[in-house]
């Protein structure tokens, strides 16, 4: 996992996407252009905070036209975790093997088990960029 130490305790940052910090959105995007050389789109002039829950939910909406539903089951390292927050899809990690890469206000980026009691019951869905099928 050579090439997630890069981001690993990096502090979250309201919009970040790398200088200084990022936000869950942020560190998916500077992986996939940074990493994976896939472009993303940043998205940080479209909200306010990750509670604009009606901007996030279009952000994720419009996101997913480059993005294919996949079973958990056959995800593989750097695809997309979605998770419902306060019941509606508001945060993502990035996949590997049974953990996720991910970032949320008052914490650090961290690598955690997506199958614990916090999250398991709030996955929303698992995507792959279609440049990646």
């Amino acid at each position: 996992m050579e090439c997630i130490k890069q981001y690993e305790n990096a502090p979250y940052l309201n919009k970040g996407r790398g200088d200084g910090g990022f936000d869950c959105w942020g560190l998916v995007y500077a992986y996939y252009n940074d990493v994976l050389n896939i472009p993303v789109l940043s998205y940080d002039t479209d909200y306010d905070s990750w509670l604009d829950g009606s901007v996030v939910k279009l952000m994720i909406e419009e996101s997913k036209k480059h993005w294919v539903r996949i079973d958990l089951k056959d995800a593989i390292d750097g695809d997309i975790i979605l998770f419902n927050i306060m019941g509606k899809p508001r945060h993502v990690g990035i996949l590997f093997g049974d953990r996720m890469l991910h970032i949320m206000v008052g914490c650090n980026v961290v690598y955690e088990r997506y199958n614990t009691p916090q999250w398991k019951n709030r996955i929303a869905g698992v995507y792959r960029h279609d440049k990646r099928m």
